[in-house]
């Protein structure tokens, strides 16, 4: 049995057959749309997330710390066998000027050697050049690698040898210290004073007896030039005096010749509390 459709009725279905499809395209988009816009939200192809990576990954950004980036004020200890160096600066941008102070152990010498000298300087990349003024106005130039925590710098050694010490952030303290340690490395322990060319002896016995020869002679007010070498004919000498300090070291003075020596290093000690 076939059904009759009136032309009226054909026309409302086909108009609501195109009705259906356009629903289901708009329905569609918009469900894609909404898979767009969440896999935007979580970060994965924004335009502010990869704006994000590329600043993590712009060049400078990971560079020695303590020099290459920090502006303002720094200082940095060095270390050879025979010196400490103490560098002080105030960066700005690719300049530094500041002050370098040495303490130097010289062959032979009981106490230590001490200079500072100004300088100005620039950094490259990871090249760094200091130009060091002497008190003549003359210019010397070291040149470095600046390294993870601080640089290096190859200076003049013993004699023609160039050296290169490392240098770390440090502070006066610190060079301080090691200091005192490059110059008590120049006393045994016991320790025992001589004068050169002369019969007078000073020993020192105690756990800081190495640091009571360094201080001994720091404070000497003679013209005396002591030396650890032992010197013809002191080991003979008469006592001229016994003393202690308040941490139960002693010393004892001996002096083979006139004694003058002998006396004015007693006369020393009894001023700085040893009795």
């Amino acid at each position: 049995m076939r059904l009759l459709v009136s032309p009226k009725g054909r026309i409302f279905a086909i108009l609501l057959t195109l009705g259906l499809a356009v629903v289901v395209i708009l329905g569609t988009g918009l469900l894609e749309g909404q898979s767009i816009f969440s896999s935007g939200g979580s970060g994965s192809s924004s335009p502010s997330s990869s704006a994000s990576v590329s600043s993590s990954s712009s060049p400078g950004s990971s560079s020695a710390k303590g020099t290459e980036e920090t502006n303002g004020p720094a200082s940095f200890i060095g270390h050879a066998s025979n010196a400490v160096v103490f560098i002080q600066w105030t960066r700005s941008g690719g300049s530094v000027t500041g002050s370098l102070r040495e303490a130097i152990s010289k062959r032979g010498s009981l106490s230590l050697e001490s200079a500072d000298r100004a300088f100005t300087g620039v950094i490259t990349g990871k090249g760094i050049t200091l130009n060091l003024n002497s008190a003549l106005g003359e210019s010397t130039a070291y040149v470095g690698e600046v390294k993870e925590d601080g640089f290096t710098l190859t200076v003049p050694g013993q004699g023609s040898n160039l050296i290169t010490i490392n240098f770390e952030p440090g502070e006066v303290s610190g060079y301080d210290a090691s200091t005192k340690q490059l110059l008590l490395a120049k006393y045994p322990s016991p320790c025992t004073l001589y004068v050169v060319g002369n019969e007078v002896r000073v020993s020192f016995t105690g756990p800081n007896s190495a640091e009571d020869c360094a201080s001994f002679v720091q404070h000497s007010r003679s013209d005396a030039e002591w030396t650890a070498a032992p010197q013809s004919g002191a080991e003979s000498g008469a006592v001229v005096c016994e003393v202690e300090n308040q941490q139960s070291e002693k010393a004892v003075i001996t002096d083979g010749g006139g004694q003058a020596y002998g006396k004015e290093a007693c006369d020393q000690l009894s001023g700085e509390g040893w009795g």
